[in-house]
């Protein structure tokens, strides 16, 4: 089951637009506790009405809807939209969570701290300019996760969705085709650049080879004109 599969699952049998965005907070809460990018730096994930420190920020609904405790003992607070995937985010929209991500709060012993960091995930690749602007040189700093980044999270997502995370919710890594990991043993040789080579088709290797073994004075123009044309 794809992301997309979800987020349609989600848009067409929610019961509301609460229910919808709290089913989209725990697939997100799951996801960050998956996704080796931020579950290498996290120890919990929270949804906002688990956190201990919510009501010295509002109690509410104040716009944070789960909070990160990393490995140092930081703290991260994140905004999750399930938007249209043709929405524009405009400034309103992150005001709130702005300001309350901005206020300090004590920590589980007792300690008056704030956020380290601000993450705002969302299911559109769309920004405003009043909003772009808005998060521009922010302290804590502001970083977002779009709906690109997630159609391509190496993640299982319908065992997320089923609230199975961590390494079982891990997408098998892709493995390169043998024409394509034949050319990244010539691009060594060679010394190119990997990214460069993954696409190179069995025609590509050939040249590769023809021309690694030219270099060593294994084969001549005739040779290499029948290897070349395999």
């Amino acid at each position: 089951m794809s992301f997309q599969t979800i987020l349609d699952h989600y848009r067409q049998h929610a019961f509301s637009e609460r229910d919808k965005g709290a089913r989209f907070e725990r697939l997100m809460q799951a996801y960050l506790q998956t996704d080796r990018r931020y579950a290498d730096q996290f120890r919990h994930v929270w949804l906002w009405n688990e956190f201990f420190g919510r009501q010295d920020l509002g109690g509410g609904d104040t716009g944070i809807d789960l909070v990160a405790e990393t490995i140092t003992g930081e703290y991260w607070a994140i905004q999750c939209k399930c938007y249209r995937e043709d929405a524009i985010i405009d400034k309103p929209a992150v005001d709130g969570f702005l300001a309350t991500s901005g206020k300090t709060f004590r920590d589980k012993a007792g300690q008056v701290t704030r956020f380290a960091h601000r993450l705002w995930i969302s299911t559109t690749n769309h920004w405003g300019p009043n909003a772009t602007e808005a998060i521009k040189n922010q302290h804590p700093e502001v970083t977002r996760l779009n709906l690109s980044e997630l159609l391509e999270a190496a993640v299982d997502w319908q065992k997320l969705e089923k609230g199975v995370h961590g390494e079982a919710a891990r997408a098998p890594k892709k493995q390169l085709r043998p024409h394509q990991a034949e050319a990244v043993v010539e691009g060594v040789f060679f010394r190119l650049p990997v990214e460069a080579l993954e696409a190179v088709g069995h025609l590509g290797v050939a040249f590769l080879q023809v021309q690694r073994l030219q270099r060593v004075g294994d084969v001549g123009g005739n040779d290499a004109v029948r290897l070349g044309g395999t």
